[in-house]
């Protein structure tokens, strides 16, 4: 389940309530530019692999979306207005935006409205195995161990001819299906290494279960070892670490993720999206093509190209092209264009839906967390006179021709305007929140 951010000791009630507030694109728009800021920190590698990331943790099920705004807001509707002055999308007659609300549950008996994980919570790789018993034996060959591949050693696919993965999300990106595909190989490579060594006993289910251990310890090393620190630093990893004396499970701790890590803090990597995906050479020799990012939002066909070797060129180009710096700015190919409907000029706004999403979940304001991470004694009742610790005087100006007050600032907007703080890559609430996720 998502459960709750807030700790026992602090009440949801002392946080102000949040009226008459702006519309998600509304902010998305005003506040949210597109602006080309490279990041001098990390690569593009850091921000798909932090959707990788999240597609093992994540996935909060929700109703069909279809028709949401002709039907308003209901229970499985909570539709984003568009403004008439919309310099985007009210050339192109656009003034609603679809979006389905999180399925709930613990609403018997007049109980609060929650949300639910569809995922595990482990760092477990479901991703590439799969949830579920059905799903792992979908995908595997039950031949030595190993995995089951298409053409050039890429992802298999299925009978409409969409890649077969441990997440349906697979083909969202074709980086994300780089990322699939090169767990995939690794474990099959491991495979290969095994029935060298376990010459006796090298059954399937018994290479298949040891390529898997090995390959989700990997996994949990990059994690730990390297994608963590890189996000919210090394002086911050206090008991976030891996410990060298092996693990152990304690059925007394919940592992559930919280409601506001799934739906707010982990989603920082959107303002460090590229628009322009570079692609380079395996050689070294420097960039060879680039692409807009959502011409091939689930095209998957790049891959294959290059005699197969198309997806070693997305993976150089992820090694190779900076991010985008973490701020509030986010990239037009998701704020306008997100997952275009086939034959039109638009599509979606991913910052739009992540605030929404926050509403929908019934998120408190930024300034319940700062509150909670930043400053014990902060009142949030202050008004605009009060400026948030790492907040721009500019961005301070600009979120109060938009918000009637500070403490309406939605968490998401409010997270991606801190500013980082030491060698954390974000700010201090969002590395907080990540680090008690």
């Amino acid at each position: 389940f998502l459960t709750p951010g807030l700790p026992n000791n602090v009440d949801f009630q002392l946080c102000p309530q949040r009226t008459n507030l702006p519309g998600p694109r509304t902010i998305s728009h005003a506040f949210h530019e597109d602006k080309d800021v490279p990041s001098t920190k990390v690569t593009h590698m850091v921000t798909q692999f932090g959707q990788f990331v999240d597609h093992d943790v994540g996935e909060t099920p929700r109703h069909e979306s279809e028709g949401c705004c002709s039907k308003g807001l209901e229970d499985e509707c909570f539709p984003i207005p568009v403004q008439g002055i919309d310099s985007f999308y009210s050339h192109r007659n656009v003034s609603c935006l679809d979006f389905a609300r999180s399925v709930a549950y613990c609403e018997e008996n007049g109980g609060v409205r929650q949300q639910f994980n569809g995922l595990t919570h482990f760092f477990d790789a479901p991703m590439v195995y799969g949830s579920s018993d059905d799903a792992a034996n979908s995908l595997r060959s039950f031949v030595d161990g190993k995995l089951k591949v298409g053409t050039f050693d890429l992802l298999p696919k299925d009978e409409n001819g969409e890649e077969l993965a441990g997440d349906h999300r697979v083909r969202e990106m074709p980086g994300l299906a780089s990322l699939h595909t090169l767990f995939v190989r690794e474990h099959n490579r491991i495979c290969d290494l095994l029935q060298l060594i376990y010459i006796k006993f090298n059954t399937d289910e018994f290479l298949y279960q040891i390529a898997r251990k090995i390959v989700i310890a990997e996994y949990q090393s990059i994690v730990y070892g390297e994608f963590l620190p890189a996000i919210i630093g090394n002086q911050n990893l206090e008991g976030l670490t891996l410990s060298n004396e092996g693990s152990s499970y304690d059925p007394m701790t919940n592992p559930s993720i919280t409601n506001e890590f799934s739906t707010a803090s982990y989603r920082f990597g959107h303002s460090m999206i590229q628009g322009i995906i570079e692609l380079f050479a395996t050689d070294n020799s420097g960039k060879l093509e680039q692409f807009v990012l959502h011409d091939e939002f689930r095209d998957t066909s790049r891959l294959g190209v290059f005699g197969g070797k198309g997806m070693e060129k997305i993976l150089m180009g992820l090694v190779n092209q900076p991010s985008q710096t973490f701020d509030k700015d986010v990239t037009i190919e998701v704020t306008n264009f997100l997952f275009p409907d086939e034959g039109k000029n638009f599509g979606g706004d991913l910052v739009a839906r992540n605030l929404q999403r926050g509403r929908d979940h019934g998120l408190p304001g930024f300034c319940c967390y700062y509150k909670l991470y930043e400053d014990e004694n902060f009142d949030c009742t202050n008004g605009w006179s009060e400026r948030y610790n790492g907040f721009s005087l500019e961005n301070w100006a600009l979120l109060q021709s938009i918000y009637e007050k500070p403490s309406d600032i939605d968490l998401f907007t409010g997270g991606l305007t801190q500013e980082a703080q030491d060698d954390s890559l974000i700010g201090n609430v969002f590395n907080k929140m990540i680090g008690n996720f």
